[in-house]
């Protein structure tokens, strides 16, 4: 069980780094682990069983994850719809992951455009929730982030904020006006995960503030904590988040009438995202084959 709980994580690992063909090898190796564990099912300690629901539970968030970054949807959502909530009540983290996955985009697929906003933002607020009263800061600096960039259409705004008003003020601490809302929880999430100190998340917050400033049209703000975002050398080890801050990069450039370095920035987007968004899939399986024989 913790074989496959080391094989989960690096899972995770490798879908960070865009290590699209290593992500199947560790999860064809963590699959084959599940399967030999459930044959024993009957002789596992209540200990045992605990573990194996949380090993579980990750291996399809860890998987939809990785789907939702390679654009496939339909494997994506078939990995959230393999989690029982029920088995994961237990783990406030593991439900706040659930929570967030389900509400952050993509997930939510039947009803239409206002409906599966307002259902996405139904499940990101539960999140936001949890995580305040739980004291998770990691949780509630994600669905802060999730909500500004559902803020960030002026026709999903006004309707969310229009349909949700008593949650709307519970978020609005600073009772800012409805159309910088987004940004205002865009810069709560980049303080919070700055606290806490994951590079990654605060290059993902200013790239997600940009977005709000882009939107207002301040196009030097958007500039300024773009390059923020790339400040720390060490999310180079993430080329999907540079990518999505190298093609956010180029939009801004070119906004600002700058057209080399907008050209610059939008051919290391297309190199990075040619390279991260490769599904590995029959390569990944072609090796383990050749290792077999």
């Amino acid at each position: 069980i913790e074989q496959l709980v080391a094989d989960v994580q690096m899972m995770r690992l490798c879908q960070r780094q865009s290590r699209n063909k290593d992500f199947y090898v560790y999860r064809e190796k963590a699959r084959r682990r599940l399967g030999r564990i459930q044959e024993a099912d009957a002789n596992l300690t209540a200990r045992q069983r605990w573990r194996l629901a949380y090993a579980q539970s990750e291996y399809d968030i860890v998987s939809a994850t990785y789907f939702y970054y390679v654009g496939q949807a339909e494997p994506f959502i078939h990995s959230l719809e393999d989690i029982n909530p029920d088995l994961i009540q237990t783990d406030t983290a593991q439900v706040l992951n659930y929570l967030y996955n389900i509400g952050a985009g993509g997930a939510i697929t039947q009803g239409t455009l206002e409906e599966i906003n307002q259902s996405e933002f139904d499940y990101l607020l539960r999140c936001y929730l949890l995580a305040v009263s739980g004291h998770y800061p990691y949780w509630e600096a994600q669905a802060l982030q999730a909500i500004s960039e559902h803020m960030q259409s002026p026709h999903i705004r006004s309707l969310l904020i229009r349909n949700n008003r008593p949650a709307i003020n519970f978020i609005n601490t600073d009772q800012m006006p409805d159309s910088l809302l987004g940004g205002n929880l865009a810069q709560r999430s980049l303080n919070l995960f700055t606290s806490y100190g994951d590079v990654y998340q605060i290059a993902g917050a200013n790239r997600t503030l940009a977005t709000n400033y882009w939107g207002i049209g301040d196009y030097r703000s958007a500039l300024a904590c773009l390059q923020n975002a790339l400040q720390n050398s060490v999310i180079t080890q993430a080329p999907d988040l540079v990518a999505s801050i190298r093609e956010q990069l180029s939009l801004t450039y070119s906004a600002l009438n700058d057209k080399r370095n907008s050209d610059y920035n939008r051919n290391l987007y297309l190199d990075l995202q040619d390279d991260t968004r490769q599904d590995r899939l029959l390569e990944a399986r072609a090796a383990q084959l050749s290792d077999s024989s």
